[in-house]
């Protein structure tokens, strides 16, 4: 069982949507048996039996420490990094370019999205003290950013440039006994870690997007003395789903099949009987009603939100085009998700304040 913070509750191969996990159980022997969780969507609290647990967490690791050790845990050490993105006519670019950042031991990285005319700027590293689950983009971080890439470009890129922002946490493993933490979160180490205390409870820390895969067979392979017929990972010859014969002709099928793979004839038949859902719903951006339409159907989504922020790249490519694209979507995926006019009003507005949540802190005009 993998547990995260808020993990979530549509039920699908034993996957659950936005639980939380809030206590867990150990017998006699200090071995655990069960895992209390609660769903956040309707507060219902419930029991899940299991002799493992699996602590995939991130910046959250140090929870699930606390909840299996009864003592408050500092292994991880959060760093922030964030990103703008601007319309790709304003900072044109055909491959990544890294750029060294003036006065600084650091660099940012420059990338055209491969999906929409937009190009995005990041990432910065620096220290976090604040809410783990909304870190956001401050005025600073936009500075920095802009100051870096005017200082190498001819762009003269400005603030009002900016069409999406967003901010993530890093997990960074805290500094050893005896050493202190760096002012520099860049000098910390990016490696991961996985830890079994014993109880059932492994544990993966640190880390990054770029070797999940050797992190994720790390993990299972620790499994294995709670598991003894457990056979050893081999990810290296696991395909990855979304491939097969199908290959796409033309430009909208081309465009399904580098986001959905497997998955895109499909799309392209609920095109074929709708020909509105071949429509493009978002101005400036490709996405067409049949991507949401299947996303609210097979991707676990359970608000407007999760669609533009989660399933697409929608919400950072550009917030403002995406929330003017806002109602056309939910009214599309409301059948599929059984809200009603009033839960509509509501799924808007919820994304429309999850907007100007972000463009405020970052100091940005909406």
């Amino acid at each position: 069982m993998t547990l995260a913070k808020t993990a979530a509750l549509t039920y699908r191969a034993n996957v659950a949507n936005y639980v939380r996990a809030m206590k867990v159980i150990k017998g006699s022997k200090g071995l655990i048996e069960g895992v209390v969780c609660r769903d956040e969507l309707t507060q219902e609290e419930f029991t899940v039996a299991t002799k493992s647990v699996v602590n995939a967490t991130g910046v959250w690791a140090d929870d699930i420490f606390t909840m299996t050790e009864h003592e408050t845990s500092q292994r991880i050490t959060p760093a922030k990094g964030v990103h703008f993105s601007v319309a790709r006519e304003r900072l044109p670019a055909d491959v990544a370019t890294v750029l060294n950042v003036p006065n600084d031991r650091r660099s940012i990285f420059i990338v055209p999205f491969d999906d929409a005319p937009y190009t995005f700027v990041g990432t910065t590293d620096t220290a976090y003290q604040g809410s783990l689950d909304e870190p956001q983009c401050s005025p600073e971080d936009i500075s920095y950013l802009l100051d870096a890439v005017n200082a190498a470009t001819s762009s003269g890129l400005e603030a009002s440039d900016i069409t999406g922002v967003w901010a993530g946490l890093r997990p960074l493993l805290a500094p050893t006994k005896g050493k202190s933490l760096s002012e520099r979160t860049a000098d910390l180490s990016r490696r991961h870690r996985v830890s079994d205390t014993g109880d059932g409870a492994v544990h993966v820390t640190g880390g990054k997007w770029t070797t999940y895969r050797q992190m994720a067979e790390d993990a299972v392979n620790a499994l294995k003395p709670y598991f003894p017929g457990l056979a050893k990972v081999r990810t290296k010859s696991l395909a990855l789903y979304g491939v097969n014969a199908w290959r796409p002709t033309g430009e909208l099928e081309i465009h399904l099949y580098h986001r959905f793979g497997a998955d895109a004839p499909a799309l392209v038949e609920s095109i074929h009987h709708d020909a509105r859902l071949g429509e493009t719903l978002i101005v400036g951006q490709p996405y067409v009603g049949a991507e949401f339409v299947f996303s609210a159907h097979e991707e676990m989504v359970t608000s407007l939100t999760d669609l533009l922020t989660r399933r697409t790249r929608a919400h950072l490519h550009d917030a403002r085009a995406t929330l003017a694209g806002a109602a056309k979507i939910a009214r599309l995926v409301a059948p599929i998700l059984h809200w009603d006019e009033d839960q509509i009003t509501g799924q808007i507005n919820d994304y429309r304040a999850v907007v100007e949540r972000e463009f405020s802190a970052a100091g940005l005009v909406l």
